[in-house]
């Protein structure tokens, strides 16, 4: 959680959306987050001193969407954005690990995309 809120705090709370495994933790806890990973609405203005790049096993991951339209349905939880419960699912999926368990808790959970 700690990742998390520098990386809301230093990049911008509006600028900062939450997927897959954090996301999905604070809507329906089935796992531990293994990494943090965030939509960003635009690039940071200034380079991220508190990170660095790394080729592979990095803990955070920043994705600037070619498509805006995760950010078309957006939701709060415990004070962090996050995309909807539809795009964590779909961002899940693939993630190996046990993404697709937590995709599965996620969908069908009662609140799922309500």
């Amino acid at each position: 959680m700690e990742l998390a809120e520098t990386a809301r705090n230093a990049l911008g709370v509006e600028n900062v959306f939450f997927t897959q495994w954090l996301a999905a933790h604070l809507r329906r806890p089935h796992t531990t987050p293994p990494l943090v990973s965030a939509y960003l609405k635009r690039r940071p203005a200034a380079e991220i001193t508190w990170a660095r790049e790394v080729d592979n096993g990095g803990n955070l991951w920043l994705i600037v969407p070619r498509d805006e339209g995760v950010f078309q349905e957006t939701q709060t939880a415990s004070g962090f954005n996050l995309v909807s419960d539809v795009q964590i699912y779909l961002d899940l999926l693939p993630v190996g690990q046990r993404g697709p368990e937590q995709a599965r808790a996620l969908r069908e959970w009662e609140k799922f995309a309500k």
